[in-house]
């Protein structure tokens, strides 16, 4: 039976990227059934032969992944606006998703002593042909649209709008289900594979949202509220380098709801 995906796209002040974002969304060799766009930024709503929702102002990095939700497909992928996949990488969550039930995404961060002063990188930063557990997923995020339903029911830190979606998301999936987050494989030799083919140029212009004063601080306290919550990070569970290679050690539901 054909997979049902939807894809979300994300527009805020970086419309010059869309028509790329959407070409690539058009050679995925697995074509997702809908497409729609989330735009919530400064500019007119683009002009596009796709469905939009527009905001008049701008709702954060948060309800993107709630509106997902009006989709009908088993599965769903989210992109940040500076997120171009190749055409391989719908079909590289699938076959992910198929060995490692999780959240996939193309960049993963580790924290390696628990805090978030010390990350470790992995998926387009720093590709390789693995699978690796990771402790969050951001720029892309693909999952089954049922999941989304903890989402929505977890608490989240008040008054931050602009950061902790990434958190959110794996911290919902880990408490209720017992699931992790994984970085699909990125060869070096194969980009057709990455969910982010451009991210090194895009990502650091100067409508990137980690570049404005005071996200990092944001970032910290989301940090230090799913901790306090209870969240486990891969250190928490052992080594976390082995634990991060889950071909090599299996991932099981080691944080079942009752843990």
């Amino acid at each position: 039976m054909k997979p049902r995906i939807s894809v979300l796209l994300t527009t805020h002040k970086r419309l010059q990227y869309l028509p790329q974002q959407l070409k690539a969304i058009g050679a995925q060799t697995i074509t997702p059934e809908q497409v729609m766009i989330w735009h919530d930024g400064p500019l007119p709503a683009p002009k596009v032969a796709v469905p939009i929702v527009a905001s008049s102002h701008n709702l954060g990095v948060w309800p993107r992944f709630l509106f997902c939700m009006e989709f009908d497909t088993e599965y769903v992928c989210v992109f940040d606006d500076d997120t171009i996949p190749g055409p391989r990488w719908l079909e590289n969550c699938l076959a992910t998703m198929a060995k490692h039930e999780g959240l996939i995404g193309t960049a993963g961060i580790v924290f390696p002593n628990g805090t978030r002063k010390q990350r470790e990188m992995y998926g387009w930063r720093v590709p390789d042909a693995e699978t690796r557990r990771v402790d969050i997923i951001g720029h892309s995020w693909f999952f089954r649209r049922d999941w989304l339903r903890y989402y929505a029911m977890e608490p989240r830190p008040k008054g931050i709008r602009t950061a902790g979606e990434d958190y959110h998301f794996s911290v919902s999936l880990q408490k209720h289900l017992g699931l992790a987050s994984y970085t699909a494989p990125h060869p070096v030799d194969d980009r057709s594979l990455w969910g982010s083919t451009e991210a090194m140029r895009y990502g650091n212009d100067r409508s990137a949202l980690y570049r404005t004063h005071g996200e990092e601080e944001k970032k910290c306290i989301v940090h230090d509220f799913y901790r306090a919550g209870g969240w486990k990070v891969l250190c928490d569970l052992g080594d976390w380098q082995t634990l991060s290679r889950p071909d090599v050690f299996p991932a099981q539901r080691l944080l079942q709801k009752a843990a």
